[in-house]
Parts: C-alpha cells; sequence; structure tokens
C-alpha cells in the first residue's frame, strides 16, 4: 500500500509540472479555513504529502446580479500520510488519512436601499414619458417610408427610387436640420423634370420638420433630467462596490490509521501492535463577505469529533533481536517496529475560525497578465474542548502571504507563519517562541483562483 500511494504522489507531482496553477486560499498550517475555496482543482501539498480534488459551482455564479441570490456547492476529497512526505521516504512511515468534505451555501450580491432608491429613480428618468416621446419623434424614418408608401400619384419603381435617394441622404448626414438642405437640393432637381416627385419631397421635409419642432419642445425638460441623470450615475458608482454575502453549511467525515503500542497486551510482540482505526465527523455553520476586489473575511462555527493523536501520541520505534545459536555462532536477527505510544481518546469540541484575507495585483490595478498577492493578514483558530481532561482547549493564530500569476496561470509558492497554542492552556513546556512554527507553501493545482480584479 506504501508504494501505491507513493506512486499516486510522485504522478500528481509529475502532472502538476506541466500545469500548475493556483493554491488554497487560505489554509492554516494544518489545512482548515473559513474562506470556500473558488477553484474546481487538484491540490498537491509536497511538503504534507497530501492530494485533494475539489469540485464546485462557484465559477458559474460568480457574476450576480444586485440583490439576486445564487445556490452555492461543493465537494472536496483529501488524503495524506500524516507524519508527511520527509517520513515517507526516510523511514518509510505511513499514518494514511483520509477527508471528505462538502458545502452548501447561498450567495447574494449586496446592496442598500439607499442604492436602490438611486437605480429606480435613474430608471424612472431614462424611461420616463417625454424621453420616451422624444426618441419617437427622431426616429422618423418609418414615417417618412411611410408617407412615401402611400402616394397615389407614384409608381412603385418611383416610390422605390425616391425612397433610396431619402435614405441615403438620411445615412450620410447626421439626423435633424442638417439633413432638410440635402432634401432640399434634392426637391429642387426634381421640380420641373418631375414636380409630382418634387412635392413628395417637399412633405417629407415638412413631416421631419412638425418632428423636430415638437423634439424641440421637449429640450428644456430632458436637459434638466440630463443633469439628474449625470448625477445620479456619480451617485451609484460611488455606492456600487463589489459586495457579496456568502452563507454556508460545511460538513464532512475524517478517517485515520495507525500503529498503536499498548504495553498492556498479554501475549507476543506483534499482538502489543494494534492497528487503530478512526472515525470522526464535523459540521460548520460559516459565512464570508466580499468587500471589493481586495477583501474577503470568513467566519465559522462547528462541531468536530476530535481526537488526541497530534496533541498526545508520539512516535517510537522498537527493535526486537532474535539470537539463534549455529554451531557454536551466534546468528543475530533484527526486527523493527514503529508505533505511537501516548494517551489516545476521542472527544468532542468547537470549532471557531476566521480569516482576513487582502488581495492586490501587483502590477497596474487592471492588469490582469501581472503579478498578484493573496495575504491572509490574519487567522485564528479555536478549539474549545467539550472535555477538559481528555484535551485542553487552545487557540492558534497565524498569517499567510501567497503569490500567483494569472496570465501564466500559476501559483508562485508562499510562507506563512503560526502560534499554536497561543494561550498555553495545554501547559506545555515550550514558551511562546518555541510554539512559533514557519512554513513554505508547495502547492501545485489545475486551476486558477478567480481573478478577484476583473469580476464585478
Amino acid at each position: 500500500m506504501k508504494v501505491n500511494i507513493l506512486l499516486l504522489l510522485i504522478a500528481a507531482e509529475f502532472v502538476s509540472l506541466n500545469r500548475t496553477i493556483a493554491q488554497v486560499l487560505a489554509d492554516d498550517a494544518d489545512g482548515k479555513s473559513s474562506i470556500v475555496q473558488y477553484s474546481n482543482s487538484i491540490n498537491f501539498d509536497l511538503a504534507k504529502a497530501a492530494l485533494a480534488v475539489g469540485i464546485n459551482n462557484y465559477r458559474e455564479a460568480k457574476n450576480g446580479a444586485l440583490g439576486k441570490t445564487q445556490t452555492l456547492w461543493g465537494v472536496t476529497a483529501s488524503a495524506k500520510n500524516s507524519d508527511g512526505l520527509a517520513a515517507l521516504f526516510n523511514a518509510g512511515k505511513l499514518v494514511p488519512a483520509s477527508r471528505l468534505q462538502f458545502f452548501l451555501g447561498n450567495r447574494r450580491r449586496m446592496t442598500t436601499q439607499k442604492l436602490i432608491d438611486l437605480q429606480n429613480e435613474e430608471n424612472r428618468l431614462a424611461n420616463s414619458a417625454e424621453r420616451q416621446q422624444y426618441k419617437r419623434l427622431l426616429n422618423y424614418r418609418l414615417a417618412v417610408d411611410s408617407l412615401i408608401k402611400n402616394q397615389p400619384r407614384l409608381s412603385l419603381a418611383k416610390k422605390n427610387e425616391l425612397q433610396k435617394a431619402i435614405e441615403e441622404i438620411m445615412d450620410e448626414r447626421p439626423a435633424g436640420l442638417s439633413q432638410l438642405p440635402e432634401l432640399d437640393s434634392l426637391r429642387t432637381s426634381l421640380v420641373v423634370k418631375e414636380p409630382a416627385t418634387s412635392r413628395v419631397v417637399d412633405a417629407v421635409m415638412a413631416l421631419i420638420e412638425r418632428r423636430l419642432k415638437r423634439a424641440a419642445n421637449l429640450n428644456a425638460i430632458l436637459a434638466r433630467d440630463q443633469e439628474t441623470l449625470l448625477q445620479l450615475a456619480r451617485d451609484i458608482a460611488s455606492l456600487d462596490v463589489r459586495r457579496y454575502r456568502l452563507l454556508y453549511v460545511a460538513g464532512g467525515l475524517n478517517a485515520s490509521s495507525f500503529n498503536y503500542y499498548d504495553p498492556t497486551v498479554k501475549g507476543t510482540l506483534d499482538d502489543r501492535f494494534v492497528n487503530t482505526p478512526y472515525r470522526g465527523g464535523f459540521i460548520d455553520l460559516g459565512i464570508n463577505y466580499d468587500y471589493t476586489a481586495h477583501w474577503l473575511f470568513g467566519g465559522s462555527v462547528g462541531y468536530e469529533r476530535a481526537n488526541t493523536f497530534t496533541d498526545n501520541l508520539t512516535v517510537q520505534d522498537y527493535t526486537v533481536r532474535t539470537v539463534d545459536m549455529v554451531n557454536n555462532q551466534q546468528l543475530i536477527t533484527e526486527t523493527k517496529y514503529t508505533g505511537y505510544v501516548g494517551d489516545f481518546r476521542l472527544y468532542d469540541r468547537a470549532n471557531i475560525r476566521t480569516d482576513l484575507l487582502y488581495f492586490k495585483a501587483l502590477g497596474k490595478t487592471n492588469d490582469v497578465s501581472g503579478y498578484q498577492i493573496a495575504w491572509n493578514i490574519l487567522y485564528t483558530r479555536t478549539a474549545l474542548s467539550f472535555n477538559q481532561n481528555v484535551a485542553k482547549s487552545r487557540l492558534d493564530i497565524g498569517s499567510g502571504l501567497n503569490f500567483y500569476n494569472v496570465k501564466k496561470g500559476s501559483f508562485l509558492g508562499g510562507l506563512y507563519v503560526q502560534v499554536t497554542d497561543l494561550l498555553n492552556s495545554q501547559h506545555a513546556s515550550t514558551n511562546a517562541p518555541e510554539r512559533l512554527s514557519f512554513g513554505i507553501v508547495a502547492k501545485y493545482a489545475f486551476q486558477s483562483i478567480a481573478n478577484r480584479f476583473v469580476n464585478p
């Protein structure tokens, strides 16, 4: 089984070299976050020997109308070696762990009542009866065509010829009074040889003049409304910023297996190394809030059936020597065992997570061809144990900085710093600086983070 997983990890690494596009946005050192991930992806974390596959409909629902709601969903499955890649390569230690997670959310593009009122007023003025009438008066081509078609003294061929000549004038000259001199020249050329056609041109000019005169009477009202529309447009632009709210529920299952050394077991040494499976579950309620292209806040609270594997267990290697006498010589055989020791127990806890992300294009503001950063300025992870005798509550804080290139669609790397058990509630022998950890993110994926600088 170790060989199969190792081959899977190497294959994922090989494929990712050809198209490395994106990372998980806001994970802490344990790969947890309150932020709903944007990309459909296959992620390979080299440091953690972890492979994750995720799919969701976030991209399809990216552009939401003001005040409209959308339903988002996603599923993620992951597997890893709990001891990391170094232990797998150096000692062949495999502690498999898997995680299946889903989320279902309701996303809404936020607006304010003031913005709605301004947009309603803009729509009212833009579609007022006076403005509609003004547009109809200036759109006189259909009226001109109808006038020509209803002339009883002109043949069909002459009607078509005259209609084509007038249409050419209308197409070449701007609508309005500037067309009338061209029409007058046309009428003058027809006075002697085609008086009937000349009179039709007179009727067309009279029709246009009447409509222009009626439209001119509306100019005062429309000019006043136009100033109001320009001011409304400025006010709407100042209020219509990119704001999204996502409420979601997430849940899933955890599973792992390890060799637990139990010294109380009677029998052979092999019997003392017990293959111990673990099954747990979790559920979270969370919120993500986008503000412009630069800010993203996430928070969640949830319940989890957890265990003390990380906090209470340590790995130890055991060597058993067997001595056989062969022809008065000792034949020594060594068998190595690896097992975890400590107090392994299950317990219930509440998880509270927060993330505050800042996005920044390192080039021009709207340049989608350059480099960008996603900085998780501060994240907190609070675990409130329901059984303090089994596991103490604790608070972790940290910050992470990730770099990526939108044009190339590539994740360039990242780093994070985290303080575990900030308040030392677990009464560890180490001091705060010793509980400070640094990490370099080495993840590869097959789809980019959504470019926030071009999405409304």
